[in-house]
C-alpha cells in the first residue's frame, strides 16, 4: 500500500518537473529570440506564440524549423557563396558572357526591361542571352512526353536536380533511363532533397548508383542536419548534353500526370530551354552538386558547356537564383521590382500565397496606380494551414488586385508571373516567405513580347476554370474558416 503511495507521488512530482524544465527551456528561447537572434518582428511574434501556447510541440517545431544556421553551417553558407561567386565570374568569362547585355533589347518596353535585367545582374550576376528557344507546358503529361525522348537521346551527360522524385510509375521509368545511360557511360548525376523525397527509400537509387551514377541527397534527414532541415533545396533542373535544360514547377511524381485516383491532375508550368541560359542552368547544378556532396567537387568541363553553333532561337533570357546562403532574396526582388515597373497588367499564378510586407505594398501602389493586378491561387489545397494562412492575405488585397480561386480542373502548381507584354518569369519560386528566404529556388525571366503573349493566354485559358472572388463573397464566409485563418496567419511566418 505504502509502496503505491510513493508511486502516486513520484509519477506528479515527475511531470512537474518536466513542465518546469520545459517552460524555462521556453523562456530560454524566448528571451534568445527577442536580444539575441534579431529576427523580424511579425517571425519573432510568430515563433513566441508557438512556443508559449504549444510549449512541447512549439519547442520541437522551433528546433526542427526556427533555428537558424550557426557556426558551421554559416561557415558552409559564407563558402559556398564565395566559392559561387568565384564559378560564375569564371564561367561569365570562358563563355564571354562578361556583360550582361550582348544585345539591347528593343521596344517601347525598353528602359523598364533594362532596368530589370540589370538588377539581376547587379544582385546575382546573371547575365542577360538572346540566342534562346523556349518550349512552355502547362501539365506532366506535355514534359514528360518531350523529356523521356530527350534523356533517351542523350549522349553525354544527364544532370537533374529535383525536391520530390516519387518512386512510381513515371519516377521508375525515368529511373531506367538513367540506369541504361549509366551503364552505357554516360555522366549521370541525381540530385535530391533527403525531406522532400523522404517517402522514396533510399533502395530505390541504388541501382543508378550501382549501374555507374551518381546521387546525391541535399541535407539528409539525420539528427545532426536538423538545423539546416528548414532550408530545403526546393528547384526543378534537368540538363542534358549542355544543350537542353528544363525549368518549372513539376517535381517527377504521378500526380502531375493525373494518374494518383485520390487527386485530380495538377496545374503547373514548365519550360524547356535551348541556348546559352543553358550554361547557367549547367552552372546552378554543379554549385548545388558541390554544396550537396561533400565527397566530390565538381570543376569546369568543357563537355558540359558545347558551343552553340547555331542559335535556336531569339528570346531574351536570365537564370535567377536565391537560397538561405545569401542575405539577399534576389527572386523576390526581381518579383516587385516586376510589379513596381508594369504600366498596363501584372498577372501572378502560385500555388501558396504568403507574401511579405513589401510585396503587399508593391500590389497596392500598383493597384492605386490603375495597373490591372491578377492573382489565381488554388480553390483546393494540399496543405490545409497554408491553405488557411492563404485566404487571410487574400483579405489584405481583395479590394486591389481580382483574386481567382482555380477549382474546376485540380490543384493550382504554378508559379508563373506576367508584366504587361514584354517580361515573363516561371520556376519554382512561391509567394511565400518560405521561398523568398528559406528555400533554394530558381527562376527564368523571359524578355519576348511573343513568349509573354503566350503566358498571358494560357493564364486567361486557367481563368475559364477559375472562380473571380468579390469582396462580399469573402466577407460572408464561415466564422469558423475565420478562425482558422488567424490561427494559420500568425503560425504563417514558421510554415
Amino acid at each position: 500500500m505504502l509502496l503505491g503511495v510513493k508511486i502516486l507521488i513520484i509519477i506528479p512530482n515527475f511531470f512537474s518537473q518536466i513542465i518546469i524544465l520545459v517552460f524555462i527551456i521556453n523562456f530560454g528561447l524566448s528571451i534568445s529570440l527577442i536580444f539575441i537572434e534579431k529576427r523580424d518582428p511579425i517571425k519573432t511574434v510568430a515563433w513566441l506564440l508557438a512556443l508559449n501556447l504549444l510549449p512541447i510541440i512549439g519547442f520541437f517545431f522551433y528546433i526542427v524549423l526556427g533555428t537558424r544556421p550557426r557556426f558551421k553551417t554559416n561557415k558552409r553558407f559564407d563558402l559556398k557563396s564565395q566559392n559561387d561567386l568565384l564559378l560564375i565570374e569564371e564561367i561569365l568569362h570562358n563563355l564571354s558572357l562578361q556583360e550582361t547585355i550582348k544585345n539591347k533589347p528593343i521596344g517601347h518596353d525598353e528602359q523598364k526591361t533594362l532596368n530589370l535585367i540589370n538588377l539581376n545582374f547587379g544582385s546575382i550576376k546573371s547575365p542577360y542571352t538572346n540566342d534562346n528557344a523556349v518550349d512552355i507546358y502547362t501539365c506532366g503529361k506535355q514534359k514528360f512526353k518531350q523529356l523521356l525522348p530527350d534523356l533517351k537521346a542523350a549522349e553525354n551527360h544527364i544532370h537533374m536536380v529535383y525536391f520530390i522524385y516519387r518512386n512510381d510509375n513515371i519516377g521508375n521509368e525515368i529511373m531506367d533511363i538513367l540506369i541504361e545511360k549509366a551503364k552505357k557511360g554516360l555522366d549521370v548525376r541525381l540530385l535530391i532533397d533527403a525531406f522532400g523525397s523522404i517517402l522514396t527509400p533510399k533502395k530505390f537509387f541504388y541501382p543508378l548508383i550501382k549501374a555507374g551514377g551518381k546521387v546525391a541527397f541535399f541535407a539528409p534527414t539525420k539528427l545532426h542536419y536538423l538545423p539546416r532541415l528548414n532550408y530545403r533545396q526546393h528547384r526543378k533542373i534537368v540538363i542534358i548534353d549542355g544543350e537542353i535544360a528544363y525549368i518549372g514547377g513539376m517535381n517527377i511524381g504521378d500526380e502531375y500526370r493525373g494518374l494518383k485516383p485520390k487527386q485530380h491532375q495538377w496545374r503547373d508550368t514548365h519550360l524547356r530551354i535551348m541556348g546559352s541560359a543553358v550554361y547557367m542552368l549547367q552552372t546552378r547544378f554543379i554549385m548545388d552538386w558541390n554544396f550537396s556532396n561533400v565527397k566530390e567537387t565538381l570543376s569546369l568541363n568543357d563537355a558540359w558547356y558545347p558551343p552553340i553553333k547555331v542559335p535556336p532561337g531569339d528570346l531574351g533570357m536570365q537564370v535567377v537564383s536565391s537560397g538561405p546562403d545569401h542575405p539577399d532574396e534576389h527572386i523576390k526582388y526581381a518579383y516587385i521590382k516586376m510589379i513596381q515597373s508594369a504600366d498596363d497588367r501584372i498577372y501572378i499564378q502560385t500555388p501558396y500565397f504568403i507574401p511579405d510586407a513589401p510585396f503587399r505594398e508593391a500590389i497596392k501602389t500598383a493597384a492605386y496606380a490603375g495597373i490591372k493586378i491578377c492573382i489565381m491561387i488554388p480553390g483546393e489545397y494540399d496543405k490545409y494551414m497554408v491553405y488557411k494562412a492563404s485566404l487571410s492575405f487574400v483579405g489584405d488585397l481583395i479590394y486591389y488586385p481580382n483574386i481567382y480561386f482555380y477549382q474546376y480542373n485540380g490543384f493550382l502548381h504554378s508559379k508563373m508571373m506576367v508584366m504587361d507584354d514584354c517580361v515573363a518569369t516561371v520556376g519554382t519560386t512561391n509567394i511565400d516567405v518560405r521561398s523568398f528566404a528559406l528555400d533554394f529556388e530558381v527562376n527564368s525571366f523571359i524578355y519576348s513580347q511573343d513568349f509573354t503573349q503566350r503566358c498571358c493566354d494560357i493564364f486567361d485559358k486557367d481563368v475559364q476554370n477559375a472562380h473571380l472572388l468579390t469582396p462580399l463573397e469573402f466577407a460572408q464566409r464561415p466564422v469558423r474558416s475565420k478562425f482558422m485563418e488567424a490561427i494559420a496567419r500568425i503560425l504563417s511566418p514558421v510554415f
